[in-house]
């Protein structure tokens, strides 16, 4: 049951989530700086940095579930993919 919810990486549904991050990667590199100038923060840019906010907390739980390449060897097991990713990448993910 489980395994049938891991998400290989090269899939089209991992590439609209890439393509989705990007989108959000833009929004940030554009914005954040601009909370320095105190902008007004009402209405649709509160409504987009709360999606932001989730998009990034759902991030990090489709993490666990994409499976990763080890050498030439492609990991789907989740225990093993999860072991990695909290090897790696989650510690940033989290700050």
């Amino acid at each position: 049951l489980m395994r049938n919810s891991v998400i290989h990486p090269h899939s089209q549904r991992r590439l609209l989530w890439d393509l989705l991050m990007l989108l959000f990667i833009a929004h940030d590199i554009f914005m954040v700086p601009l909370r320095v100038f105190n902008i007004g923060r009402e209405g649709a840019v509160v409504t987009l940095e709360m999606l932001c906010t989730l998009f990034w907390t759902a991030d990090i739980c489709v993490s666990f579930f994409t499976g990763v390449w080890v050498g030439p060897q492609l990991e789907l097991r989740l225990k093993k993919i999860a072991k990695i990713y909290a090897q790696s990448w989650f510690p940033l993910d989290v700050l």
